[in-house]
């Protein structure tokens, strides 16, 4: 709490608890009221597997502003089990409770065996009323890589697209010099 207030003191409009797992800390709901009663913008960013209706409606009454959630792939595999198969009924309950603004970034890069799999979540992010974007995975050293052909290809669908079935896509400019 002393950290949010000298922040707050500094002037940042703008709060995000990341990882680790934000969900799992047991004071979450105070920090992200006390980011909002310093006059910050509250976020959050989950895996979003411990999402439940119940935690979502705490989450709205502590003030939270926006919330982002990475799907990596379609169905879990040995990489990623942050999957859409794995989440989809978490994606559900957000669009019935939540009160914030909701993200879900899918992904292209490293790591990403079906690059196919960031248009169907994109699709069902747009489905589901919430912005979509699109990221770029660095590998296991931290280093960005420029795309595989199959990613390339990918990336242009978005671009394609992105006025259109995913509307509420966005995409970082800084991505097109990967």
């Amino acid at each position: 709490l002393r950290r949010i207030d000298r922040l707050a003191e500094l002037g940042t409009t703008t709060i995000t608890l990341s990882g680790g797992e934000p969900t799992l800390h047991p004071d979450l709901d105070a920090l992200i009221s006390r980011i909002r009663e310093r006059g910050a913008i509250a976020t959050l960013i989950t895996n979003g597997l411990l999402l439940t209706p119940e935690r979502i409606v705490k989450l709205n009454r502590a003030g939270l502003d926006y919330l982002q959630i990475s799907i990596d792939n379609a169905r879990p595999d040995e990489i990623s089990k942050k999957s859409l198969q794995v989440l989809d009924r978490k994606l559900e309950w957000l669009a019935e409770h939540a009160e914030f603004g909701i993200t879900i970034n899918s992904v292209l890069g490293a790591g990403i065996l079906n690059p196919g799999d960031a248009l169907k979540i994109a699709g069902r992010a747009r489905a589901l009323k919430f912005t979509s974007t699109l990221g770029i995975l660095h590998d296991h050293t931290g280093q960005l890589k420029p795309l595989e052909p199959a990613h390339r290809e990918v990336y242009a669908r978005f671009l394609e697209h992105k006025n259109s079935l995913f509307s509420f896509a966005h995409f970082d400019s800084f991505q097109q010099n990967i």
